[in-house]
């Protein structure tokens, strides 16, 4: 039986089965950004940098679970979810433009901020951040670093462990998601990701 443990206000819950961890996340009790672990990773990580831990979610669950980005059929199939349309959406990108960002060698990133309040120390991932051919991945990400800095040391202990590991990640340029938005995404043209984009106008 598969043991993943979450964790909740600071606390560790679980374990509990993969079943039971939908369930969790489509009653909205967790969300994509729980940190989670079991014995297969080397430390506790957001939910949603482990879709196969996803798989199985019917799709129409999928749907009401709030910040999903990737998702996976009940054959472990990775689909797109709106998460990346929106991205697109928010800088207002047509068809060509998404294809060309690929092409170009544009990014799809994602950065974490750790934030401490008196004893609570909170590390989560930001939403998808789409940095520009050419441009740097470290000045994407700048403002999660300085919020971070400033604000991620307060909590004993853990703003000291945090903070050092959301810093050197934003540092070295996030983490580079790219190839699982776009070539794991391949089938699904950049056409039908620009008819998603539109839907959201």
């Amino acid at each position: 039986m598969e043991h993943i443990y979450y964790g909740e206000n600071g606390e560790q819950k679980g374990p509990v089965t993969r079943a039971e961890l939908h369930q969790l996340l489509i009653s909205k009790t967790i969300t994509l950004d729980t940190p989670i672990w079991n014995i297969a990773l080397q430390q506790w990580v957001a939910l949603r940098t482990q879709p196969v831990l996803l798989q199985g979610i019917k799709q129409t669950d999928q749907g009401d679970i709030t910040g999903t980005s990737v998702g996976a059929d009940d054959a472990g199939n990775v689909y797109m979810t709106p998460e990346l349309a929106v991205a697109f959406k928010r800088i207002g990108y047509n068809d060509a433009m998404i294809e060309r960002f690929f092409d170009e060698g544009g990014k799809v990133v994602r950065f974490k901020y750790t934030i401490s309040v008196v004893i609570l120390t909170f590390t989560r991932e930001s939403e998808l951040v789409l940095v520009q051919p050419g441009k740097s991945r470290v000045a994407a990400g700048l403002s999660y670093t300085v919020m971070t800095f400033f604000l991620g040391w307060w909590g004993f202990p853990w703003g000291f462990i945090y903070t050092p590991a959301s810093l050197i990640e934003n540092l070295t340029g996030g983490k580079d998601l790219t190839e699982s938005y776009y070539e794991r995404l391949r089938p699904q043209t950049t056409k039908q990701l620009g008819s998603q984009v539109r839907q959201l106008g």
